[in-house]
């Protein structure tokens, strides 16, 4: 196991100095892809709360050394989510937005996390509840097109990033691993049928991505949410997807597309980067 004392110190090095090359020392002196046998377990401070952390896991040792996985959808969330409101997390992995949506709603709004991966939900689940978040729902299948049992892939268990799973095989990503998981339609969910708001829906599923959102078409159409969902070029061709119908789709709906992290307004197809995430703006609140 890893000298415990020697890699708080990494961290507190990491957090307290942005020096350049920051990242090729972290990955020097403490490898995220070699941490199958040489990881840190416990349970760390993040956000307003708390995370269980195993640094085997990529997307935990990000958590670890940079305090979020995703500092741009964090702040986007921050910013976005207000006391009362209603989120979807489509793809939530071990719960890093899902908890951060869940303390900026509070107590009186509601968050919906899906999470199909058996073992990635468990964590998920865990970290709620370690957190004592009871306004957050907890679904264990996928959204997709289908109801019922499914083919799904995963890395090998000692791979690191098991955030690349997904309903596609992809043999470039070594995504090559069969399971079986419950999928769902999201036009079959009755929770969303009953809701009166939402304000809030990330989807992040590894290329299937605009499935899920024709799938919640009904509830976007019906209460017009801000919806952010990542586009990856390779996940998405290998998914038989391209992402013209998915700007399309939302401009048709009078929505505004921007890259979240350039904030640059997106057209069509050809002004998105290979891989990045999308914000979708109702343009009644467009700010």
């Amino acid at each position: 196991m890893t000298d415990e004392r020697l890699l708080r110190f990494y961290r507190w090095l990491a957090m307290s100095y942005r020096f350049p090359g920051r990242e090729r020392f972290l990955r020097a002196v403490y490898n995220p892809m070699r941490r199958a046998d040489d990881y840190y377990e416990g349970i760390i401070e993040f956000d307003r709360g708390l995370i269980h952390m195993n640094t085997a896991s990529y997307i935990e040792w990000s958590i670890f050394f940079n305090r979020y996985y995703n500092e741009g959808m964090v702040d986007l969330i921050h910013t976005l989510v207000k006391p009362g409101f209603v989120c979807i997390d489509v793809g939530a992995n071990v719960g890093s937005l899902t908890l951060v949506m869940a303390w900026a709603t509070g107590p009186s709004g509601k968050v919906f996390a899906f999470e199909p991966h058996p073992v990635i939900y468990r964590r998920l689940a865990a970290n709620v509840a370690l957190n004592r978040l009871w306004h957050v729902a907890l679904y264990d299948q996928a959204i997709s097109n289908q109801e019922g049992p499914v083919p799904f892939y995963t890395a090998s268990p000692d791979d690191a990033n098991q955030a690349k799973s997904s309903i596609r095989r992809r043999e470039y990503a070594g995504v090559t691993r069969e399971i079986t998981v419950q999928a769902v339609r999201g036009t079959s969910i009755r929770e969303f049928e009953a809701l009166a708001a939402c304000d809030f829906i990330k989807v992040d599923t590894e290329g299937h991505d605009f499935v899920v959102i024709q799938e919640i078409a009904p509830l976007i159409d019906r209460l017009r949410p801000h919806v952010v969902f990542e586009y990856s070029r390779r996940a998405w061709l290998a998914n038989d997807i391209p992402l013209a119908p998915a700007i399309d789709f939302f401009k048709s709906r009078g929505y505004s597309l921007y890259n979240l992290k350039s904030r640059k307004p997106i057209h069509s197809a050809e002004q998105a980067p290979g891989l990045c995430d999308i914000l979708c703006v109702p343009n009644a609140l467009k700010r």
